[in-house]
């Protein structure tokens, strides 16, 4: 819902706060990685085996990103300036927070930013 051009926090907290335990939770497994007595099969399998390891490591790393991504911005909603850009102080749009409620640039900034 937006309220004088801004978005209303409330609109958007309640899938910030879901995110944040479906990650919380999936810290809580650990990575599982092969033993040196369990490695089945030729030397293939056994590197697949290390590279699934390596890219769970690697999204989980992600994911810890997206995880401080959220915390700040449930600091946002908090803090009454949710939805608006830290880059030009604009309204991020709906539909960019519809996509990444975390999102704390408008469209414009971050790919300012990027480039």
């Amino acid at each position: 819902m937006i309220a004088g051009g801004r978005v209303l926090p409330t609109d958007f907290e309640n899938q910030l706060l879901a995110k944040r335990n479906r990650l919380l939770a999936e810290f809580q497994r650990p990575i599982q990685l092969p033993a040196a007595g369990d490695r089945k099969g030729d030397l293939c399998d056994q590197s697949a085996g290390s590279v699934e390891a390596h890219i769970e490591a690697r999204l989980k790393a992600n994911d810890r990103n997206t995880l401080m991504a959220i915390e700040a911005a449930l600091e946002r909603c908090r803090k009454g300036v949710y939805g608006i850009c830290r880059g030009c102080g604009s309204p991020i749009s709906p539909a960019r927070l519809a996509a990444v409620p975390w999102a704390a640039r408008c469209i414009t900034c971050t790919e300012k930013q990027s480039n």
